[in-house]
């Protein structure tokens, strides 16, 4: 069966049974399915949690957005900003080292997200840079650039900067 037909539903071969989980408004639900109960069949208990699937997205409340809402995981101190330092080591044996912050968000159109170099911007200045290109939601560096300008030497950048969780040696 298609994967986005069974959202929610993942066959467990160990335990001989089909669970069916969801997760609402920071609430974890589950239930299972035994094939004993369905004839020993995958299908057939797969049927069932699809039926109480469907009844259940009726009851339950909706997902909670997760937009904006900082993980235990980040370690860069905003959202959508992660520090990424790139390795080359070159013919002759020297090792060169291309930090970059880079700034990543649903739908942004570069896989990777857009990238701020801390060779050429300075590391505060690329941090701050990833965090303006998260919250326009912009890959346009010149539309990014520009409103860099106006925000140094503001508070707003102080405090930007000041979220940073990273230390450059």
């Amino acid at each position: 069966m298609a994967k986005a037909k069974l959202k929610n539903i993942t066959r467990n071969v160990a335990e001989n049974c089909v669970v069916l989980r969801f997760r609402r408004q920071h609430k974890n639900w589950h239930e299972t399915f035994t094939l004993s109960k369905f004839g020993n069949s995958w299908e057939k208990a797969e049927t069932a949690a699809k039926r109480r699937r469907t009844a259940l997205l009726k009851e339950l409340p909706e997902p909670a957005s997760r937009k904006g809402v900082m993980t235990d995981r980040n370690q860069s101190g905003a959202v959508g900003v992660h520090f990424s330092q790139r390795k080359h080591t070159a013919p002759n044996g020297n090792v060169y080292y291309y930090p970059h912050f880079y700034a990543k968000w649903p739908g942004c159109p570069k896989r990777a997200g857009i990238g701020w170099s801390v060779n050429q911007y300075g590391f505060d200045e690329a941090f701050a840079l990833a965090v303006l290109s998260r919250e326009k939601e912009s890959v346009e560096r010149k539309t990014i650039l520009d409103a860099f300008k106006r925000l140094q030497k503001t508070k707003r950048y102080k405090t930007i900067v000041d979220q940073c969780q990273l230390e450059w040696v």
